[in-house]
C-alpha cells in the first residue's frame, strides 16, 4: 500500500468556457466528504432500530491563496447552471497508480477573506450533482 503527501493533491474543475483547468497552485485545503443518507424503518414490535440506506451525496470544499487567475476561474462559474462542470481530484499524487475521482459539479459558494497582516486567501464550495468515477491512474 503507497501512503502520499497532500501537497501533491491536485483539483481540476472546468472554467466558464468548459476548459478542464487545474486551480491547485496556492490551494492549501481540500476537503472532500462523502455521504449516504438513510431512513429508520423501525417498527412497534422492534427491539432495535432499522435502517435503510438511500442516496449518496459528495461536496468539495477548497481554500487556497487568492489570485487574478483563481478569481477568473471561481467567479466566472459560481451559480451558473454548469457551475463547474467536469472536475477532477487527486488526492495525493497524479503518478501512476494514484487515485483519480471525476464527476461533475456546480460551484455553490465562493469567498475571498483578506485582513491586515495576513494574506489573502479565498474558500470555494462545489456540489456534486452525480455519480463520482473512481479510477486509478
Amino acid at each position: 500500500m503507497a501512503f502520499g503527501h497532500g501537497k501533491n493533491a491536485r483539483f481540476l474543475v472546468d472554467n466558464s468556457t468548459g476548459g478542464l483547468t487545474d486551480i491547485s497552485t496556492g490551494m492549501i485545503d481540500i476537503d472532500f466528504p462523502e455521504s449516504a443518507d438513510n431512513a429508520e424503518v423501525t417498527g412497534f414490535s422492534d427491539d432495535d432500530k432499522l435502517y435503510v440506506m438511500g442516496t449518496r451525496g459528495h461536496q468539495i470544499n477548497v481554500t487556497g491563496h487568492f489570485s487574478t487567475g483563481i478569481d477568473a476561474v471561481l467567479y466566472g462559474i459560481l451559480g451558473t447552471t454548469t457551475g463547474g462542470g467536469t472536475f477532477e481530484y487527486y488526492p495525493n499524487s497524479t503518478a501512476s497508480g494514484a487515485v483519480k475521482k471525476t464527476g461533475e459539479c456546480l460551484c455553490m459558494s465562493y469567498n475571498i477573506k483578506g485582513g491586515i497582516g495576513s494574506a489573502v486567501t479565498y474558500t470555494a464550495s462545489f456540489i456534486v450533482t452525480d455519480a463520482i468515477t473512481t479510477t486509478y491512474v
